[in-house]
């Protein structure tokens, strides 16, 4: 009788380490399933309304705390001023887990992307924003002009001084920072990019690129 009742509560011992064992495991996956249901909320509200909801309580999500509940988790929202938005949960101090619409993908918190195809669409997005106005402030630090000049100033020659600028969004938040080249005035449109530049959505999703001679055309940077 003793052994059979200690081969139950055996039994029983493993199946609650298996379930314990599988709700960790699938935890992520499931939290980010609840998230993909707000995903398609949000998009759908952008369809009926040409914009993204300023907030998740529009959708009729109940507000918590400082965020928004769905099945048990607390989810934020943010969205920003390039018309992308992010949805994301914690699970600790130390961990985040975001949507990003520009990617449409789950990302391991607002951090470096590391495959190409990614990289090579933020940058592109964070051009546009540039062309477009949406980074408008820049802090030019650091110059170095080259005074002792192997050609005259106004002669046609390679830029030979140097730079450290910061651009910024309407907002304040950091858009891209690098060294730049030029010839008299570093804010011509004669200035060119040159060695590791990073840029930075507005969601704080950075990608690495790196100017090889100052070219137009950059090569990006393995994580």
């Amino acid at each position: 009788m003793k052994k059979r009742i200690l081969i139950v509560c055996l039994a029983v011992l493993v199946l609650l380490v298996g379930l314990w064992t599988y709700f960790c495991l699938t935890w992520r996956s499931r939290t980010e399933a609840k998230g993909n249901r707000i995903v398609a909320r949000i998009e759908a509200y952008k369809s009926r309304h040409g914009a993204y909801p300023d907030n998740l309580g529009v959708l009729g999500i109940p507000a918590k705390g400082d965020g928004n509940a769905l099945g048990g988790v607390t989810f934020f929202y943010d969205r920003w001023q390039d018309g992308t938005y992010s949805l994301y949960f914690t699970a600790g101090p130390d961990e985040t887990y975001v949507y990003d619409s520009l990617l449409e993908t789950w990302l391991d918190g607002f951090s470096y992307v590391s495959d190409r195809e990614k990289r090579q669409t933020i940058f592109e997005h964070i051009q546009a924003c540039y062309t477009n106005g949406w980074i408008d402030s820049t802090v030019i630090d650091s110059v170095k002009p080259n005074v002792l000049r192997l050609q005259p100033e106004g002669h046609a020659t390679a830029p030979d001084s140097l730079a450290y600028v910061r651009n910024y969004y309407k907002d304040g938040r950091f858009a891209g920072l690098g060294w730049i080249t030029f010839c008299k005035d570093p804010e011509d449109d004669g200035a060119n990019r040159i060695g590791l530049w990073t840029f930075y959505t507005e969601a704080g999703i950075s990608v690495s690129v790196d100017y090889r001679h100052g070219t137009s055309t950059p090569l990006y940077v393995p994580k």
